[in-house]
């Protein structure tokens, strides 16, 4: 009786020698980076989670107030900070789960190139909603977590087309991720 799922399943590229040594310093050396850049940033999410925009056109995203937001929060007998620390625990909490699943990935295949790929996917696209700031702040760290979300979504967008075995798939996909990392890098 031989069924496809009990082959096992052989990565079509494994890194070895100094490659691999190359890519669990390299996906280590972003891991903290994140991590400390996230914790940076946690103060300044929270800042925005309490920031109530005076109009529409004013908010920076969904998740900032309205005063029509303020209002209803009050009707429930929540306050704006209450607002805040909810969104904020509700995102860590996400992050957190990113991050441990990216962990795991990591330390248990750390030799396949695309499973360090997703791990690395994982880590900063997980940290992405944290690091990536509504409102300008120091120019080094707004630059900083502007830069790992748009990692974050480079490498989300990117994995669609390299799995499970790492090849392009469709060919034009490759394509399509320089055209998307373009667009991005716009913003």
């Amino acid at each position: 009786d031989y069924w496809w799922w009990n082959t096992p399943f052989v990565p079509l590229i494994v890194i070895f020698g100094y490659m691999t040594f190359f890519g669990i310093a390299a996906w280590v050396i972003v891991a903290v980076l994140v991590l400390g850049l996230s914790v940076a940033f946690l103060p300044v999410t929270y800042a925005d989670y309490q920031t109530v925009c005076s109009s529409d056109a004013e908010c920076d995203t969904v998740f900032q107030l309205k005063p029509q937001d303020v209002l209803a929060l009050r009707e429930l007998g929540l306050s704006v900070s209450f607002y805040a620390t909810y969104m904020l625990t509700t995102q860590v909490i996400l992050m957190l789960g990113f991050w441990a699943i990216g962990a795991a990935i990591f330390w248990r295949k750390s030799s396949d190139w695309v499973a360090l790929l997703f791990a690395l996917m994982l880590v900063t696209f997980g940290a992405s909603s944290t690091v990536e700031p509504y409102t300008p702040t120091n120019g080094l760290l707004s630059l900083l977590g502007t830069g790992v979300a748009f990692l974050g979504y480079a490498l989300f967008y990117a994995s669609f087309f390299v799995f499970p075995d790492g090849r392009f798939v469709p060919r034009w996909g490759r394509w399509a991720v320089v055209v998307w990392i373009v667009y991005q890098a716009s913003f």
